[in-house]
């Protein structure tokens, strides 16, 4: 399950519970959600980072946990994508970009020629 809102006119084009971003030395899992106006990331809401989501399932006995947004731009602000050996760039910034591995995401993003 996902919390997050769409926008006025925004809709949902592509999910995937598969994507592998590069941080730490090493490939954390993550959704990635496209729409027609921004990419998402999302993640569990982490207990040692966030001391609020202790006190989230402690308050409910069948407490279901949902993703969230850490990241999110809009589609326009993307300055740019590599391809390399199937592995994406994604350059937010001159200095900044996401690694990701995830071939359903690299079809889908060649499909629509985003990329």
């Amino acid at each position: 399950m996902y919390d997050f809102k769409l926008l006025d006119n925004e809709k949902i084009k592509f999910i995937t519970d598969d994507s592998k971003i590069y941080e730490k030395n090493n490939y954390e899992n993550y959704t990635i959600i496209i729409t027609n106006l921004r990419l998402l990331v999302l993640n569990y809401p982490s207990n040692i980072n966030n001391s609020m989501e202790d006190l989230r399932s402690s308050q409910r006995l069948f407490y279901i946990k949902k993703k969230e947004v850490i990241f999110e731009i809009d589609l326009n602000k993307i300055l740019k994508f590599e391809i390399s050996k199937n592995i994406l760039k994604l350059f937010i910034s001159k200095e900044n970009y996401l690694i990701i591995k995830d071939n359903s995401l690299l079809n889908f993003l060649k499909e629509e020629k985003i990329i």
